[in-house]
This record gives C-alpha cells, structure tokens and sequence, in this order.
C-alpha cells in the first residue's frame, strides 16, 4: 500500500468548530494522517492497511448509525456502541 502525504493539501476539513478557532479533523483526514505516521514509525505494510481497513470500519458506521463525520464529534458512548456491535457480530458468526 502506497500512502501519499501532500503537504500541499489542506490536512483539515471545513467544519464550524475550525472556522470559530476550534479543532476539526474529517474523519478521513485524521485516518490518512494515523497511517502516514504509521509509516513513518515503519510498521510494516500489512500492518498499516489493516488499521486503515479498521478505522475505515468505524469510520463508515459513525456515519451510518450517529451521522457523525468529524472525528472531535465521537463520544465514549460511540466508541462503546461500536465494540458492542463488533462483539454482537463476533458472537454470531
């Protein structure tokens, strides 16, 4: 898997938060940017693209089930639903 870090690019999405002084991080934004550093810290490739698939997980129900797609947004409630659901689908396979 081949990361590409453009230092050109804008590392954050346009979010209210940001435009008043606050922090705003896409969730996409902040999964290339945990997998960039993964890169640099030289886990190896298999590695990398398993935690980008995992967090591409999570990423896809947060948007799904609480409608949520900035990463300042997640609540431990969020994160506790998604383990409940994985743990629920362990369970039943």
């Amino acid at each position: 898997m081949a990361l590409r870090y453009d230092k050109h690019l804008p590392p954050f999405s346009n979010c209210k938060q940001a435009e008043k002084g606050g922090f705003c991080m896409h969730f996409s934004d902040a999964i290339t940017e945990y997998c960039f550093d993964c890169k640099v810290r030289k886990l190896s490739p298999k590695s990398i693209s398993n935690y980008q698939k995992q967090l591409k997980y999570l990423q896809r129900y947060m948007e799904q089930e609480f409608q949520i797609k900035n990463v300042e947004d997640v609540r431990s409630f969020h994160i506790k639903s998604f383990l409940s659901m994985m743990d629920d689908k362990e369970r039943n396979s």
